[in-house]
């Protein structure tokens, strides 16, 4: 409990991780507690800005964190699983065929050495799901010179889980 007391300064440990992880500019909204779906943060109007740090790359009205609630008991926090809710990502791909993302592969190797695929192996996380979701992909290089080629897919449901992560994702 004492871990959430203030939960402006867990958000704020949570952003600066981000940033300090994928290099990227974070902004979260609104933090809160939530027991709708288990013991829980609820993280509001989350922006991820990209490589530019122009527009925003990744944008996601709710982030619902669950927590294990058996290491809460003994001071910790362990994520059990991440829904994401109205999320937007953008996929861009400029006239030159580099993508807004840039190398996210080089991610992998970051400071902790920790990757969404390797907590969710590793027992940490069980599970990812992404509900009314969209994604856009914006194609400069098929359409040079003129207005991008706008692909978008709506109201998007995904739901992944350890199971079926094993050895797709390394």
């Amino acid at each position: 409990y004492v871990q959430f007391k203030d939960l402006d300064v867990l958000r704020d440990r949570v952003i600066e991780k981000i940033r300090t992880e994928i290099q990227r500019d974070v902004q979260i909204g609104s933090a809160q507690l939530d027991f709708t779906e288990g013991i829980g943060v609820q993280l509001g109007d989350v922006t991820l800005k990209g490589a530019s740090a122009q527009e925003s790359d990744f944008t996601c009205k709710k982030v619902l964190v669950l927590l294990h609630w058996l290491p809460l008991l003994k001071g910790e926090i362990k994520i059990h699983q991440l829904i994401f809710e109205g999320l937007t990502v953008q996929i861009t791909r400029d006239d030159q065929g580099a993508f807004n993302f840039g190398d996210l592969s080089a991610v992998k190797a970051n400071r902790s050495g920790t990757t969404l695929p390797h907590l969710i192996r590793a027992g940490q996380m069980h599970n990812v799901s992404v509900r009314k979701s969209e994604l856009w992909f914006v194609d400069h290089l098929i359409s040079s010179g003129s207005e991008p080629l706008i692909t978008k897919i709506k109201n998007l449901s995904l739901s992944f889980s350890k199971q079926s992560m094993k050895s797709s994702l390394r």
